[in-house]
Order: C-alpha cells, then sequence, then structure tokens
C-alpha cells in the first residue's frame, strides 16, 4: 500500500504545471526566439538556464514547442513577448532553413546585451526601407540590375557605436548565390552603414 502512495506522490511531482510568472531571464530567451525565430534545448539551458521541468511546463502552458532539440515560440509565448515586452516584427523560422536560423541563433547569443537589444529584424529592415523615400529607386535599380529578382532585406541589424549607426548582420549559408549577397551588400549601403556578414 504504502509503494502504491509513493508511485502516485512521484507521478502527479512529475506532471508539468501551468507556468504563472515568466521570469526575467526567461523574457530575455523569448525575445532571443522573437528576433531570431529558432533556439537549440542545449542553448536555452546555457544562455538561460531554462531546462528541465521547467522547459517541459513552459511547453505544456503554451508558451514553447519543442521539436526534439529544437524550440520554437508558441501562441501564448507570440503573445506573451507582444503584448508584455512589447515586441514587433517577429522573425519567421521555418524547417526548411534552421540551419540558417541556429547560426543566426549563435550569432544573435554572442552579442552583448545591450546589442542584443538593438537587434531589428528583417521584417522591421524592410518596412523601415518601404517608408524612405529611397525605396522606389532603389526597388526598380535593384530588379533591373538582377533581372526582376528582389531579395534585398539582410537578416538582421544591430546598432554600432563603431560604424555610427545600423550595421546589417547577415548569415551566408551555401545556398545563398552571388546575386543573393550583392542585393544585401546593396541595400546596406543605402539604408544602413554597413554590413557584417558570416
Amino acid at each position: 500500500m504504502a509503494t502504491k502512495k509513493k508511485a502516485v506522490y512521484e507521478y502527479k511531482k512529475k506532471r508539468p504545471k501551468a507556468i504563472v510568472h515568466v521570469k526575467t531571464k526567461e523574457q530575455e530567451a523569448f525575445k532571443c526566439l522573437w528576433r531570431t525565430g529558432v533556439i537549440t534545448k542545449n542553448q536555452l539551458e546555457q544562455y538561460f538556464d531554462l531546462k528541465g521541468q521547467r522547459l517541459l511546463n513552459m511547453e505544456h502552458s503554451g508558451f514553447l514547442e519543442i521539436k526534439n532539440d529544437i524550440v520554437v515560440l508558441s501562441n501564448k509565448g507570440i503573445q506573451y513577448c507582444q503584448e508584455n515586452l512589447q515586441m514587433k516584427y517577429r522573425y519567421y523560422s521555418s524547417g526548411t532553413k534552421y540551419n540558417h536560423d541556429l547560426k543566426q541563433t549563435q550569432a544573435y547569443l554572442r552579442l552583448p546585451k545591450h546589442i542584443q537589444d538593438t537587434w531589428k529584424t528583417e521584417g522591421e529592415l524592410r518596412a523601415e526601407a518601404e517608408a524612405s523615400p529611397l525605396f522606389e529607386r532603389f526597388r526598380d535599380d535593384i530588379q533591373e540590375t538582377f533581372g526582376g529578382r528582389f531579395k534585398p532585406t539582410p537578416d538582421a541589424a544591430v546598432y554600432s557605436e563603431k560604424a555610427g549607426g545600423y550595421v546589417a548582420f547577415e548569415c551566408v549559408t551555401d545556398n545563398y548565390t552571388q546575386k543573393d549577397i550583392q542585393m544585401k551588400h546593396a541595400f546596406a549601403q543605402t539604408f544602413l552603414n554597413g554590413i557584417y556578414t558570416y
């Protein structure tokens, strides 16, 4: 009888619990996911101390979705970022480009926090460029130069004191063509203060 009670107690202890309060470090993890789209379980543990039962509780509560070793924001996490952290222009990651996005996440995590906080996503850069009076001429020039192709927006940008403004942050992978890279450089020259590729 005592053994049965003990087994029931252990089972209850391990059941996921709803998250009521998101800790400061967890908020930083959410910001990282908002900006880069994806993170590994190992990176969550190493950089944000988010692991084990707490990570399972995050998934159970609808903040995160865990796919093997990969973690992405779930609906409640997205809503939390919008409402509690005032985040806009989320970076969208998909299974087809996880390698690219994980490389981007690693670059983000290596930055000091005060630089991370200046991070602008691809969507934000595109919106700012489209609002610029230079945009129409830029788009026409790019399409003419590259045969109608127009995908010039870099992955992100961060503020650089040395450059005196925002510098594009571009993760170059094997599927990038020379034209792709040239377009990103043209965007950075027109709307930013340079580009850093990795």
